[in-house]
């Protein structure tokens, strides 16, 4: 290979590394493929160049990072090019008319790609064609593309964003001039377009003279003024909205929704919902969750549960997880409902419309079937209604995807979200809960039962050989079972071989579809079982659904054999390993309020290895709850010097890295009470119950948590002693010393735990006396909680410099 790299051994290997280093000028994705080709590492050179990223009707998702298979300056480049030259083809106004581009937060230090740095390439490459650029100038909601598009008569809009997909991920989402996602064949089209395209133009790098084209506008303050503008024609109930009491939480995930959420309830007349602190801005590394997606239920909403118990809301509830097509039945009902009020002609429900995707709940069939008006699958459906003069009501998908308006033909949680606040207020003045009226929903026009989960397959090679498995049943070509287990199938709904779905319909009304996830992987399972108005025997309905599930499992999905893994179960409570014995915390919590404590970055300094560029941690004060009287005296007042570190404590760091001189290290004299392993998904908002359990063990039970970090052994002996929580740029440790005023040696003294700021997620601090300290410590397999009590209300930290 030229340039001084060694070969791979693999010729069409060595063509693709080759090609990729000649267009590629992001200098750390470029760097990174040379280190990898230094090292001889093919196999990860073939996970990023044995494939070129597939380009469907939802655009390209996938994780950033060097190669044609990931997202990152050079696939972006690429793709947007083929779809300039896509569009140039299509639309002789196209240098008129002009596209649309947005972003979210997501970022990716490591190959140097963000949402915001892809966005701006894609408006280069346009610009450089001579064609207009309307380049949002901050983050915004995905509906705001869609809705740009159809409000300013554009080409076609791009929203780079990879929705609730894990961190690393990123995605390049295609609107065509209609508003509405492309559909096929132009996926096709484009897709071809990309391949001609494949070497940059020559100025589709040059994004800072793109930024200063005549051609680039900001259409954010008209869009942000007339999207809250067309959304409040939904709003039907202004006057009970101002007066309305109801306590509604919102959390966006670290996602972009916050601002927009509350500009909707404003909007709307609504008052704003109480927001999830750690979660209300937009944050790259999404730190509280493990995955960002609501489908994920309890796991995600763990801190909106305790904001709500905080508040005392009644939404997010006590604390029932809505499915996608439960909250599908009730805003289709609220739609329909507030619309009847409107129209009571009979002619009017006739060109009425609601929609779903194939995979969602019939319930909004159900209730077509009953009013009088049509329920169709969707698509691109909506747009070709509207276009007939047809009223789209409403449409949404099972994955928490809601069409509330036609200004946005697509999923928008943003007026989804006010009008569900509508909903929810009006039920309260009819002292009704959204449990209670999805009930008389179900008692009206039938129980739809649902169970929806997936399981998670890397190896493409055991999906295709279990999809081809149910396509060639008993060795049959195009033959499908006609039983699973002992539930007999009467109809199959095949679909082509490369969208890798079935549908299955069963004897006893029960529907089971099978498909795999265009962005994520995962086989996913979609099942319903439909009662006729007046059959209320639920419990049956339930029993006779998770047999045909457990059956579907056993026989078409073979986990065992296929090794898939299945869909994480997430708990709200923190629960012992088996060295506990079993035992789960109680399910009361207690009162933890007072002041909330945060390792967060500065705004610069060195990145911590492995992550975004998030610096030099503070110890920041969140004053959300009241005071508390043992804390208030850390002041510029009470920090006082202490003796500064000997020579070989100021060197002894996780991994052996020398701190740097001058850093600052905060230390909170503190006793230890005793220490727990805990489940590794627990969150601050679990804290409460962990303390409470932790004070209340027997003094044998209290060094559960040692050994898991380097640091040593936590001995029984330990607890009840004095000792130091010191939090610094690069470590958080506990250390245990021998007496006060006696500056910690290393050779003498006790390291209770040492790792990297990012792995002490939260301190919370407990306002009732004595005042105790929960904090959470964790690496990627392994989570412990350790409590501390105040030692001395009047000293709890100092700060000192290491010299």
């Amino acid at each position: 290979m030229e340039n001084g790299l060694s070969t791979t051994g693999n010729s069409k290997l060595d063509q693709a590394v080759k090609q990729w280093l000649q267009y590629d000028k992001n200098p750390k994705t470029a760097s990174m493929v040379q280190e990898l080709v230094k090292e001889g590492a093919v196999e990860a050179l073939k996970k990023y160049f044995s494939s070129r990223m597939e380009f469907g009707t939802a655009g390209l998702r996938a994780a950033m990072g060097p190669g044609t298979s990931c997202m990152n300056d050079l696939t972006i480049i690429q793709t947007t090019q083929g779809f300039c030259h896509y569009l140039e083809k299509s639309f002789d106004t196209f240098k008129e008319r002009g596209v649309v581009i947005g972003y979210d937060a997501r970022a990716h230090p490591p190959s140097g790609g963000s949402s915001k740095r892809f966005a701006s390439l894609a408006a280069a490459v346009f610009i450089s064609r001579g064609v207009p650029v309307h380049l949002f100038s901050d983050i915004t909601p995905t509906p705001f593309v869609p809705f740009t598009v159809l409000h300013l008569g554009l080409c076609a809009g791009i929203m780079v964003t990879a929705s609730h997909n894990p961190k690393q991920d990123n995605g390049y989402k295609v609107y065509w001039d209609n508003g509405a996602q492309i559909v096929s064949p132009h996926d096709k089209g484009i897709s071809q377009a990309i391949e001609e395209n494949l070497e940059p133009w020559p100025e589709s790098w040059s994004t800072e003279e793109a930024l200063k084209s005549p051609l680039l506008k900001d259409p954010y303050q008209d869009i942000h003024t007339q999207y809250f503008k067309a959304i409040q024609k939904h709003c039907h109930h202004r006057n009970l909205n101002k007066s309305s009491k109801v306590k509604i939480v919102h959390t966006s995930v670290h996602g972009v929704g916050h601002t927009f959420v509350q500009s909707a309830f404003k909007a709307f007349d609504l008052h704003p919902p109480y927001a999830v602190e750690e979660q209300k801005d937009p944050d790259p590394e999404f730190p509280t969750v493990k995955y960002p997606n609501p489908e994920e239920g309890e796991g995600v909403l763990t801190l909106s549960f305790a904001l709500a118990e905080r508040e005392g809301a009644t939404v997010v509830g006590q604390w029932r997880v809505f499915s996608g097509n439960e909250l599908g039945a009730l805003l289709g009902w609220w739609m329909f409902r507030c619309w009847k009020n409107q129209n009571c002609g009979a002619a009017a429900v006739k060109n009425l419309y609601m929609l779903s995707s194939t995979v969602s709940s019939k319930i909004l069939r159900a209730i077509a079937l009953k009013e009088g008006f049509h329920f169709e699958w969707m698509g691109n459906r909506a747009r070709e209604l509207l276009d007939q003069g047809k009223t789209v009501l409403f449409a949404f998908e099972e994955a928490i995807g809601y069409m509330c308006s036609p200004s946005v033909l697509d999923k928008d949680g943003v007026s989804a979200a006010a009008i569900a606040g509508e909903m929810i207020s009006y039920l309260a003045t009819k002292s009704s809960s959204l449990s209670q009226q999805l009930t008389a929903i179900y008692e009206e026009y039938g129980y739809h039962i649902s169970k929806n989960s997936y399981f998670i397959c890397h190896d493409q090679d055991v999906t295709r050989s279990l999809f081809e498995r149910l396509r060639n049943y008993s060795g049959q070509k195009d033959s499908y079972p006609t039983k699973c287990g002992c539930f007999s199938i009467s109809a199959v709904l095949p679909t082509s071989r490369s969208s890798q779905m079935i549908t299955f319909t069963f004897s006893n009304g029960g529907v089971a579809t099978m498909r795999t996830s265009g962005t994520e992987p995962k086989i996913k399972y979609y099942t319903e079982l439909c009662a006729a108005p007046g059959n209320s025997n639920v419990t049956h309905l339930k029993k006779e659904l998770d047999d045909l599930v457990d059956a579907i499992v056993e026989n078409f999905f073979e986990p065992e054999k296929n090794k898939l893994q299945p869909k994480p179960e997430h708990t709200r409570l923190a629960k012992y390993d088996s060295k506990s014995r079993g035992r789960q915390l109680p399910l009361t919590p207690p009162a933890m309020e007072g002041l909330y404590f945060e390792v967060k970055p500065r705004r610069d300094g060195p990145s911590r290895p492995g992550s975004a560029e998030k610096p030099l941690p503070n110890i920041t004060l969140n004053h959300r709850s009241r005071p508390c009287s043992s804390l208030s005296h850390i002041t510029s007042s009470t920090l006082c010097p202490q003796k500064p570190y000997s020579a070989r404590e100021r060197n002894t760091t996780l991994g052996g890295k020398i701190k740097e001189e001058g850093e600052e290290e905060i230390r909170y004299k503190l006793i230890l009470i005793g220490s727990l392993p805990v489940h590794h998904l627990t969150t601050m908002a679990m804290l409460p119950w962990v303390v409470v359990e932790i004070s209340k063990s027997r003094p044998a039970e209290k060094n559960l948590g040692a050994g898991l970090w380097s640091g040593g052994q936590l001995d029984p002996s330990t607890c009840n002693q004095t000792v130091f929580l010191c939090v610094s740029a690069l470590l958080v440790r506990c250390v245990s010393v021998l007496g006060e005023g006696v500056v910690w040696d290393p050779l003498t003294h006790t390291v209770l735990f040492e790792c990297r700021p990012h792995q002490v997620t939260k301190l919370i601090h407990n306002s009732q006396e004595p005042s105790s300290f929960g904090c959470l410590v964790r690496d990627t397999k392994n989570c412990a909680c350790y409590v501390f009590q105040c030692q001395d209300s009047t000293k709890v930290c100092v700060c000192v410099k290491i010299r």
